[in-house]
């Protein structure tokens, strides 16, 4: 069976951080390699260091989301082990930070550099996304909610 081709041009959420993954990835290897021929190895140390930590931010939040928010009967329960492990997970991310800032190697540049690499990519795929139409929303039906609103319907009360 072939899929719709307008099924197959529909970015899901799984096939978004796919590519979001995957182009982390190539940029990840990219700028190693280019650190390491320009012979920058305490900026290239951090920069993996902070790219690992915003990739693995990204992956337990969508592991921890996709675990505890699918429907079923004890959805519940689940939301509430989703607030316990999401309120850990900061702690952690505290210390984690606070052991890498406190180390002799530590470069604010290159773990700055890492750090905003998946934040970057998120919001440049969902632009990119967005505007070729292959969101979920798509263009058009994203235009049409924008026109549908009137900033100042609700904003002055008679």
């Amino acid at each position: 069976m072939i899929p719709d081709q307008e099924e197959t041009s529909t970015m899901t959420p799984g096939r978004f951080l796919h590519a979001v993954y995957v182009t982390a990835g190539l940029v990840i290897c990219l700028g190693i390699i280019a650190m390491s021929l320009s012979e920058i190895r305490v900026l290239m140390l951090n920069f993996i260091v902070g790219a690992v930590f915003s990739l693995s931010l990204v992956r337990s939040t969508q592991f921890l989301v996709q675990r505890f928010l699918t429907p079923g009967k004890r959805l519940k329960q689940r939301r509430v082990w989703l607030m316990v492990f999401l309120m850990v997970k900061f702690p952690v991310i505290m210390v984690f930070l606070a052991l890498v800032a406190w180390s002799s190697w530590f470069d604010v540049r290159g773990f700055v550099i890492g750090v905003s690499l998946m934040p970057l990519l998120i919001i440049g795929y969902s632009l990119i996304s967005i505007y070729t139409g292959n969101s979920p929303i798509g263009q058009a039906g994203l235009m049409a909610y924008f026109e549908k609103q009137n900033p100042f319907e609700n904003s002055v009360r008679r």
